[in-house]
């Protein structure tokens, strides 16, 4: 795991050689250092959408506005998201959803795109349970924004990702 520094003046949280998030003003966004690649070879930039939407809802939203819902390939990428998002999030029982579902087949994780998820996740406990037909997967303040399965179709924020 890699370390965590706080830059004070600047409003940054960055994690060393990797990114820097930025929850300085309401708009939440996850500046890239330009330099560092993701675990797909893309360089992204990610942004919290303070709208509730399905999980549907909140593919389109995402790529109505040049994204995609956002895609948590590895464990990095896990750790700096939940660690911006637990610094920056004011939201009461804040929820978000990622691009992770079992829709196709239970218990088969995949992206909207039909790739397999291949990074396990860091499930909250007694998860993923598919209670009430839980097919979708939520960043969840209430389990500590590790992964949550959850109805697709209930309203939450959501994350989306950008690649430049």
């Amino acid at each position: 795991m890699r370390n965590i520094i706080q830059f004070v003046p600047a409003l940054f949280l960055c994690l060393q050689l990797s990114y820097c998030l930025d929850f300085q003003s309401n708009k939440t966004v996850i500046n890239e250092i330009p330099s560092v690649l993701s675990h797909e070879g893309e360089v992204s930039h990610y942004e919290v959408v303070y709208i509730r939407k399905t999980y549907f809802g909140a593919m389109v939203y995402c790529e109505s506005i040049g994204g995609r819902l956002a895609r948590i390939p590895d464990e990095e990428r896990d750790i700096a998201l939940v660690s911006w998002i637990y610094h920056a999030d004011d939201e009461p029982a804040g929820r978000y959803w990622i691009d992770v579902n079992d829709i196709k087949e239970e218990g088969v994780w995949c992206r909207s795109d039909g790739v397999k998820q291949m990074y396990k996740g860091s499930w909250a406990r007694m998860e993923p349970n598919n209670q009430n037909n839980e097919d979708c997967v939520e960043l969840s303040e209430m389990a500590d924004y590790k992964w949550n399965d959850r109805s697709c179709y209930f309203p939450n924020y959501f994350i989306c990702e950008f690649t430049l």
